[in-house]
């Protein structure tokens, strides 16, 4: 009989699958059903058994041992059921991302010619780099839509991204006079912009899983720096009213950390196509 840590017989189990569950302590456990959140919770503190922990007596884990194997054979189903919908949709997440790709060129070159300050501005250059920005952000948004089949949140992300973009239109063309109006759309393109971003970076995260899990760590990294930037933007505006220096101080940073923002998204992106474009059905 395979020793477990909880104390059950595997011999018992009507979960177990021979050849294929050594048992979760000569192993990881049963592969069709996935790790065993209590033997991962043994090893990880170093317990030999569940009975060596001072915690046992009132572990949700250990009183739920019995339908333990049915909330893994869940979450396995679940699982599996996202990766076979994620293969029959290969061909849309390599065409599609490899567009949003593209995009992230000319987006990336609008946004340089819109962070122009002080006396260098360039009110052409500007007005160009708005329109292609306005322009690649309705396209963008209509692909990530189209990925609505693989993630839901891809269509979100496309419809907030495209709602988004809507009223900075408006709010930039605006005349002067109706300067407080532009300044309510601006913020609120801002806000449903961050709330795109976080979609569509954990969508692009949740793709990858189970295929490339450093990849998909590193596109909810992104996340994090996104969010940083924001904050730093926001903060910065704050600051520089009451300490001009240190309000300088924030916006030179978050301008390095949206380059380095739009320099990594634009490296992950290629690997995201690269990796569905070669991924093998």
């Amino acid at each position: 009989m395979s020793e477990t840590y909880c104390g059950k017989s595997c011999d018992d189990c009507s979960y177990k699958i021979s050849d294929k569950c050594p048992g979760c302590m000569e192993g990881p456990g049963n592969q069709t059903f996935g790790a065993c959140d209590l033997a991962k919770c043994c090893r990880e503190k170093g317990h030999e058994k569940c009975d060596t922990c001072r915690f046992n007596y009132d572990c949700y884990l250990l009183k739920d041992k019995e339908y333990m194997p049915v909330e893994m054979a869940k979450k396995t189903m679940v699982e599996l059921d996202r990766r076979e919908n994620l293969s029959k949709n290969v061909p849309l997440l390599a065409l599609w991302i490899n567009v949003l790709l593209w995009l992230n060129v000319p987006s990336f070159i609008g946004g340089l010619f819109t962070t122009q300050t002080g006396e260098n501005v360039n009110k052409q250059l500007a007005l160009f780099g708005v329109i292609i920005t306005l322009t690649v952000e309705i396209v963008y948004g209509a692909a990530l839509v189209k990925l609505a089949e693989v993630d839901s949140r891809y269509k979100l992300a496309g419809l907030l991204l495209l709602v988004s973009t809507g009223l900075s239109g408006f709010g930039f063309f605006m005349p002067v006079s109706m300067e407080i109006p532009a300044v309510i759309m601006s913020l609120l393109a801002t806000v449903l912009s961050i709330a795109a971003s976080y979609y569509e970076l954990s969508s692009h995260g949740a793709v990858l899983r189970g295929i490339d899990n450093v990849l998909s760590v590193k596109w909810l990294k992104l996340w994090n720096m996104t969010l940083i930037l924001y904050v730093l933007l926001f903060g910065g505006s704050f600051v520089a009213a009451a300490v001009a220096s240190l309000g300088t101080l924030c916006v030179f940073a978050s301008t390095i950390i949206a380059f380095i923002v739009a320099v990594l998204k634009i490296k992950y992106t290629y690997d995201t196509a690269k990796i569905f474009k070669e991924y093998k059905l």
